[in-house]
């Protein structure tokens, strides 16, 4: 089992994730946050393998969030913003 954390300050794209991570059982769900502060609670409570993580958001950024951590697990960027995409 792998333990994932997603992160996102829109419900919706919480959701989106959710629901494609339910295709893979080996996959589980171990918090949500819709925000950059509570991203550092719960990757710093829960140790996730990964973190799906919205780099824009209010308060703390994605970014933000990997310098407040105590240790940094696999991380999968989501943004709807063409500015950060690859």
């Amino acid at each position: 089992m792998q333990k994932v954390v997603i992160v996102d300050d829109e419900a919706a794209g919480r959701t989106l994730i959710r629901q494609y991570l339910e295709a893979y059982p080996l996959l589980i769900v171990v918090g949500e946050a819709n925000n950059g502060v509570d991203a550092v609670r719960l990757i710093n409570e829960f140790r996730p393998d990964l973190v799906f993580l919205d780099i824009q958001m209010p308060g703390l950024t994605g970014f933000d969030v990997l310098k407040h951590l105590d240790e940094i697990p696999q991380i999968i960027f989501s943004t709807a913003y063409d500015q950060y995409a690859l």
